[in-house]
């Protein structure tokens, strides 16, 4: 595969994508669940076997209902300080896979604008990419905590803020992730995807929601495709 002749701009997922990250996932949602289950929202709408996003979308909606956008925003804000906690505790240990950094100069060399989309919060983003030591090869970094998090992956508009940091359109861009989260943000905004096995998801785990899937290894065989 080439990139599309229309590709300005080749922007990726940051954990399981660009880098080697150690995050303590299950521990991020244990603490998300935690936090809705110790509210005041109806237990019955807690359902641990979705993803604490889905869970932590419809508390929103819930919240909106009930006329308690403010009282959200601020419980909105201590969760995300707990998530962005246990972020912090192995980001020294964040590392780029095999190849990254060059694939990331092949691409600025052929002049194609590049970003990180990341549901990571600013502050670990900025630590992961400088210690990896590839924050110098990004034009630009979009966070969970940029925007309010209605917009945050796997929202589309994430996608079109990311275009905006970057000068492109979001048609301009080609995007890398290895979790459905980053698929979605891609195909609500006609972006093109690339899927890799490096993170969450498997190569059957892709098919599944896409037989056309382009799907490779890491985000390092990205440097065949220009």
């Amino acid at each position: 595969m080439r990139l599309d002749p229309n590709c300005r701009a080749v922007c990726f997922d940051m954990d399981g994508t660009l880098l080697d990250t150690k995050v303590d996932y299950q521990g991020i949602s244990d603490a998300v669940f935690r936090s809705l289950e110790e509210s005041d929202y109806p237990k019955d709408m807690i359902d641990r076997s979705r993803p604490y996003k889905e869970n932590v979308d419809r508390w929103f909606a819930w919240m909106h209902g009930q006329g308690r956008d403010a009282e959200a925003l601020r419980v909105s804000e201590d969760m995300n300080g707990e998530i962005s906690r246990i972020e912090m505790e192995h980001v020294d240990e964040a590392v780029p896979f095999p190849g990254v950094p060059e694939m990331l100069r092949a691409l600025r060399a052929k002049g194609y604008r590049t970003g990180v989309l990341t549901r990571g919060n600013r502050a670990y983003a900025e630590a992961a990419l400088r210690i990896s030591g590839v924050s110098g090869l990004l034009d630009g970094l979009v966070t969970r905590d940029d925007y309010p998090e209605t917009e945050a992956k796997p929202a589309p508009i994430a996608m079109m803020h990311m275009a905006e940091t970057i000068g492109v359109r979001p048609e301009e861009i080609t995007y890398v992730g290895d979790h459905k989260y980053d698929w979605l943000s891609s195909v609500g905004i006609s972006a093109k995807f690339v899927a890799v096995k490096s993170g969450t998801y498997s190569e059957q785990d892709w098919l599944a929601l896409d037989l056309d899937m382009v799907i490779v290894d890491t985000a390092a065989d990205i440097i065949g495709f220009i």
